[in-house]
């Protein structure tokens, strides 16, 4: 879990805003700097069993849409803001899979998807969530 939560804001850390004439390069590896060990097990210490849980869980991007059904979104995709509450705040899921009816999106609808997703991540449980 100390690994998981450490890949998770190393990453974060990693995070860089781009525009169009911005390149950024991804890191496979990230190195615990001093005191990030101690914030991470502060972190860990309060939480609850449940939320240790919630974290370690993924869900697809179509439960977190507007549609029919939780298999199928609606096109445009769109979030559906109950269900980020429920997810994130219930639940306080760790995860994200970049899922939904099987289709590429353009880099600014991630980027829009992707911070509505941390947005609603880090008001729930202060912990930024991993998209797979």
């Amino acid at each position: 879990m100390t690994l998981a939560l450490a890949a998770t804001l190393g990453l974060t850390a990693c995070h860089t805003q781009t525009d169009k004439s911005t390149t950024v390069k991804a890191s496979t590896h990230f190195v615990i700097k001093a005191g990030q060990e101690k914030q991470i097990e502060d972190l860990l210490a309060k939480m609850t069993l449940e939320e240790k849980v919630g974290q370690m869980a993924q869900v697809t991007l179509d439960v977190l849409t507007k549609g029919a059904n939780e298999f199928v979104s609606d096109e445009p995709v769109e979030l559906d803001i109950k269900l980020l509450e429920k997810a994130f705040q219930k639940y306080k899921i760790g995860s994200v899979l970049n899922t939904a009816n099987n289709r590429a999106r353009t880099p600014e609808k991630w980027n829009q998807l992707i911070q509505q997703l941390q947005k609603a991540s880090m008001e729930a449980t202060g912990i930024p969530m991993l998209m797979g």
